[in-house]
């Protein structure tokens, strides 16, 4: 029977997966994989993908999702457990409180997104070492990893990407980047396959979130390329890479 243009979709971000499994080992046979799912078309895209590739390959892998909540703040559960169900992934859910604004460990005064994504992410380890989870899956891509390449480079003086496995805890849970060789374009086009538009949830403390990053505006200088824009991408990883 001819497949689908989502299953052909999925089994080319599957492609991307099975290249990134021989350059860097992400997995291995009986790990107990959590992927981080926001409900956005990258953690979206993942969740249909690494199952895919698991079974082209036959590693046995379990997979499970999770999404992280702000404490007393619930927000689309029943779209998000919708999508996780289509995907066949059973998935959790955790929270973490929000710090007051102010300084941080360090001293220094912080943006709250920031703060944000520190306590989101440390609520997501958390989760992951008390469920004995050993790899915890993001869904960072090849234009997030350049434009963390460009981004260090015009901003810290260092040549700088994403690392596609990272321990944490000492080895306790590693923090894995599946798609790190897929392109962002090949993960939208599976989002829309999936007629997958959630509206983000507010901020914490209901100011709306800021329009860029320095990372989106880092895409869009790389996007202005063109038809060289992929290529771009691609010796940036490397040269990220070759940095480490």
């Amino acid at each position: 029977m001819r497949a689908s243009a989502l299953e052909v979709k999925i089994h080319w971000v599957a492609r991307r997966i099975a290249r990134a499994q021989r350059e860097f080992g992400l997995f291995t046979a009986g790990d107990r994989v959590l992927v981080a799912f926001s409900g956005g078309k990258d953690s979206l895209a993942l969740l249909h993908a690494l199952p895919a590739w698991a079974r082209a390959t036959g590693t046995p892998i379990e997979i499970g999702a999770v999404h992280v909540e702000i404490e007393g703040r619930p927000c689309r559960r029943e779209a998000l457990a919708a999508m996780a169900a289509a995907a066949n992934v059973p998935i959790h859910f955790t929270s973490f409180a929000p710090d007051a604004a102010g300084p941080g460990p360090d001293g220094r005064v912080t943006h709250p997104c920031f703060r944000c994504s520190r306590l989101r992410r440390e609520a997501l380890l958390r989760l992951a070492v008390a469920g004995g989870w050993t790899k915890v899956a993001l869904g960072h891509h090849l234009d997030d990893d350049a434009a963390t390449v460009l981004m260090n480079l015009l901003y810290r003086g260092r040549v700088e990407g994403l690392a596609p496995v990272r321990s944490y805890f000492d080895g306790k849970v590693v923090v894995v980047r599946p798609l790190i060789l897929a392109a962002e374009k090949e993960l939208a086009a599976i989002g829309r396959l999936l007629g997958a538009a959630i509206a983000p949830c507010a901020c914490s403390d209901g100011r709306p979130q800021p329009p860029s990053s320095s990372r989106e505006r880092m895409k869009a200088v790389l996007d202005a390329l063109g038809r060289d824009a992929l290529a771009a991408k691609r010796h940036l990883q490397r040269a990220g890479r070759g940095a480490r």
